[in-house]
C-alpha cells in the first residue's frame, strides 16, 4: 500500500482501511508516515495485526485517535513483537473513530433508527470492542427495553460515537453482511450419523484402561521373580553373585531366555508384532473415532512413520548433543551461541530428570524442559510442516498429530521392549506401553497438533525461523508440561496422581477438539536393571 499521511489514504480512514482488512481476511502491511517523517509499519495477516515497528510510541500524527495503552497492546518501542496476539481490530477500529464525524454511509444507516427501536445484528461481536460495562448491559438489553438512536444520544452524547461504530462495522440489524469480525455461523449437520459421531472420540479414553488397572494392581514383583528364578537355575544364580554378569549373559543361562513368569525371552522378536498391533488400533480408532475430514490413510501413516523413523534419530541426535554440550563453554550473545545455552539448558535437564536423589520440583523441570520438550517438539514436525505447505482444516490436523503421537509411541515400545522389558516383563507391561502410552503420545501430540493449526495463518506465511520456533513452543508448551507431570510422578511412585495426569491430558485434547469445532491434546535385586526400571514406572513412563 502506499505510505498513509495524516491517517488517510486518499480519502480514506484507518478505521476503514482495519475494518476493510478484518472483513476481507487480508494480509498487507501498512506503512505509516507523520508530518515530522517518522514512519511507521503496520503488519496485518488474515486481517488481524500481527506486529508494529516504530522507533517511538508517542500517540501523535497517524496515532492521535489511537490511546497509547492501544499502541501498547500492538508492541513496543523498537520492532515487530507480536504474532497473532490477541490484538483485536475492532478496539483498533473503535480507537481510530474517536472524534470523527461518521461518514456518510455510517449516517445513514444511524438515521434509519432515529425513529424505530435499535436492534442488534445476533452475532455482533460486543465484547470485543472495549465498551464499557453500563454501554454493554445497555446494548445487551436492546431486545426487553427498546430505544431509539434519537434517546440514546439525549442521555448521553458519547452514544453517537458508540453507536457509529457499531453501525461502521455492520453491527446493526438490517446490514447487507455480517458483522466484521463476527464468529462464523455453526455448520448444520451433513447427515444424521454426523450428528451421532461428534462425541465418538470420547471412547478413545478406554486406551487408558490398562494404565489405569496397572495403578489399581499396584504390583511389582520383577525382583521376587529374579529371586524365584536364581533359586531355580544355579548358572544363572551363579552369574549373578559373581557381579558383573552382562545382561545377555545372564539371560543365555536360562533355558528360555527370561526369568519366571516374563513373557518374552530377551532375544524374541515379538515385540515387533505388538507394535504392529498397535499401529492397527490407532487406525481403526482415527477412523472409527475420529472425524479426519479429508486426511487419507496412506498420509496419516506416512505422519506416523516419519515420527517413529526420522524423528526418533533426529530426538537421539539431540539427547547426544545435549549431553555433550554440558562439558562445552561458550561466551557472547550471537546465535550460535544462545542456541548452544538452550540445548545445554536441555542436556542438565535431562539429566535432572534422571537423578533419582533429586526432588519432585527439580525431576518436574528435568522431565519437561528435557524429555517432554524434545519428543514433543519431535512430534509436532510432520504437522507444522504439513500446515506450512498448505491449508489443513482442524479436523485433518487433529488426526495428523494422533497418527504423529501414535507413530512415536509405538516406535519408543519396541525401543523399551528391546532394551528393558525382553525377558523380565510381564504381559501387563506391554499392553500398558503398547496401548496406553501409545495414546498418552498420540492425546499430546494432537493437542500441540490443534494449537498450531490456531496460528495456521502466521505459520504458512513466516520465513523467520525464529517465529516457527516461537510457534513450536507456543503450541507444545502445555502438552509437555502434562508430559514432564506425567513422568515425574511417576519417577516419584506417585502413579494414581500420574493417572490423574492422563486423565486431564485427555480432556485436554477434548475440550482443544470442541473449541475448534466451534471456531469453525550386588544383590538379586540389583544384579539386573532396579525393578522400577522395568516395573510400573517405565511400563507407564511415556
Amino acid at each position: 500500500m502506499d505510505v498513509i499521511e495524516a491517517g488517510r489514504l486518499g480519502e480514506r480512514s484507518l478505521a476503514s482501511i482495519l475494518a476493510d482488512a478484518a472483513d476481507r481476511r487480508l494480509d498487507i502491511r501498512l506503512e505509516l508516515t507523520e508530518g515530522d517523517g517518522t514512519r511507521h509499519t503496520l503488519d496485518l495477516v488474515a486481517g488481524e495485526v500481527v506486529g508494529l515497528s516504530s522507533p517511538e510510541f508517542t500517540p501523535s500524527g497517524i496515532f492521535a485517535k489511537v490511546d497509547e495503552q492501544t499502541c501498547y497492546a500492538i508492541g513496543k518501542p523498537g520492532g515487530v513483537l507480536l504474532l497473532r496476539s490477541g490484538m483485536d481490530p475492532l478496539p483498533v477500529i473503535r480507537e481510530a473513530m474517536r472524534g470523527r464525524e461518521p461518514d456518510s454511509a455510517v449516517s445513514a444507516a444511524l438515521e434509519a433508527f432515529d425513529d424505530r427501536p435499535l436492534v442488534l445484528h445476533p452475532r455482533a461481536p460486543l465484547h470485543r470492542f472495549g465498551f464499557t460495562r453500563r454501554q454493554l448491559s445497555v446494548l445487551r438489553g436492546l431486545a426487553r427495553n427498546p430505544v431509539t438512536r434519537r434517546e440514546l444520544e439525549a442521555r448521553d452524547p458519547s452514544w453517537r460515537e458508540v453507536l457509529a461504530v457499531l453501525a461502521f462495522t455492520r453491527c446493526l440489524a438490517g446490514a447487507a453482511a455480517a458483522p466484521i469480525g463476527a464468529e462464523p455461523a455453526p455448520e448444520p449437520p451433513e447427515n444424521a450419523r454426523q450428528g451421532r459421531a461428534r462425541y465418538f472420540y470420547a471412547a478413545f479414553v478406554l486406551a487408558l484402561a490398562p494404565l489405569a488397572w496397572s495403578v489399581v494392581r499396584d504390583v511389582d514383583d520383577t525382583a521376587d521373580r529374579v529371586a524365584e528364578t536364581a533359586r531355580a537355575n544355579e548358572g544363572f544364580r551363579s552369574l549373578l553373585e559373581r557381579g558383573n554378569a552382562s545382561n545377555a549373559e545372564l539371560f543365555a543361562a536360562l533355558p528360555e531366555g527370561k526369568i519366571v513368569g516374563a513373557a518374552l525371552g530377551y532375544h524374541s522378536r515379538w515385540h515387533w508384532l505388538f507394535g504392529l498391533g498397535s499401529v492397527v488400533v490407532m487406525l481403526l480408532a482415527m477412523v472409527c473415532l475420529f472425524e479426519r475430514g479429508e486426511a487419507k490413510l496412506r498420509s496419516l501413516l506416512g505422519a506416523g512413520l516419519f515420527t517413529g523413523t526420522v524423528g526418533i534419530l533426529l530426538l537421539i541426535a539431540f539427547q547426544i548433543a545435549a549431553e555433550a554440550s554440558t562439558g562445552l563453554r561458550m561466551v557472547g550473545l550471537g546465535l550460535w551461541s544462545m542456541l548452544l545455552h538452550i540445548v545445554r539448558i536441555i542436556g542438565f535437564s535431562y539429566q535432572a530428570a534422571l537423578d533419582p536423589s533429586n526432588g519432585l520440583l527439580a525431576s518436574f523441570l528435568g522431565f519437561t524442559l528435557g524429555v517432554g520438550l524434545c519428543e514433543e517438539v519431535t512430534k509436532a514436525l510432520p504437522v507444522f510442516v504439513r500446515l506450512r505447505r498448505a491449508p489443513l482444516g482442524w479436523r485433518e490436523t487433529s488426526v495428523w498429530g494422533l497418527a504423529s503421537g501414535a507413530g512415536f509411541g509405538v516406535a519408543e515400545g519396541v525401543h523399551y521392549s528391546s532394551t528393558m522389558y525382553n525377558g523380565l516383563a510381564t504381559v501387563d507391561t506391554y499392553v500398558v506401553r503398547f496401548v496406553s502410552c501409545v495414546a498418552l503420545h498420540a492425546i499430546w501430540a494432537a493437542s500441540a497438533a490443534l494449537l498450531l493449526h490456531r496460528r495456521r495463518d502466521v505459520l504458512a506465511r513466516s520465513r523467520s525461523v525464529w517465529m516457527w520456533l516461537v510457534l513450536l513452543l507456543r503450541a507444545n508448551a502445555l502438552p509437555m508440561v502434562l508430559h514432564g507431570g506425567y513422568d515425574t510422578l511417576l519417577k516419584r511412585e506417585r502413579d494414581a496422581l500420574a493417572f490423574g495426569v492422563a486423565a486431564v491430558s485427555f480432556a485436554v485434547l477434548a475440550y482443544f477438539v470442541e473449541r475448534a469445532r466451534r471456531e469453525g491434546g550386588e544383590t538379586v535385586r540389583e544384579a539386573l536393571p532396579t525393578p522400577r526400571a522395568v516395573g510400573p514406572e517405565l511400563g507407564r513412563r511415556a
